[in-house]
């Protein structure tokens, strides 16, 4: 689970008020190698759009069929200034495709580090 697991997805939940299906994205990362957490961060986001976008998502969740989507990032430490670029790229490319978008900062989220 995280960020070094491109292809794994790490969340999968659904708003009880809304029923909209959320693909969460666990980013434990801190971005003193900033190069690379871009990029880590890229080839996620692009893995959960393809995991949308191919179908997957439908074979694998049939409740998910023909309900909103989401893809959110769950962050533990915040963003450089790059980093903040890149996520409000990833915002409108994910609104573009007809999702929903979501970014959280989360300091405490090395309470769920399974280490």
């Amino acid at each position: 689970m995280g960020l070094e697991q491109s292809e794994v997805i790490d969340f999968i939940s659904m708003g009880k008020t809304t029923g909209q299906v959320n693909l969460t994205i666990v980013d434990a990362l801190d971005w003193m190698d900033e190069n690379s957490h871009l990029i880590l961060l890229q080839d996620k986001v692009n893995a959960y759009l393809r995991f949308i976008e191919n179908g997957e998502l439908d074979l694998k969740y049939p409740k998910a069929v023909g309900r909103r989507r989401s893809i959110n990032v769950v962050a533990q430490f915040e963003p450089t200034e790059a980093g903040f670029r890149l996520i409000q790229r990833i915002r409108d490319l994910i609104i573009d495709a007809g999702f929903n978008f979501q970014f959280t900062l989360r300091p405490d989220l090395a309470i769920l580090d399974e280490s």
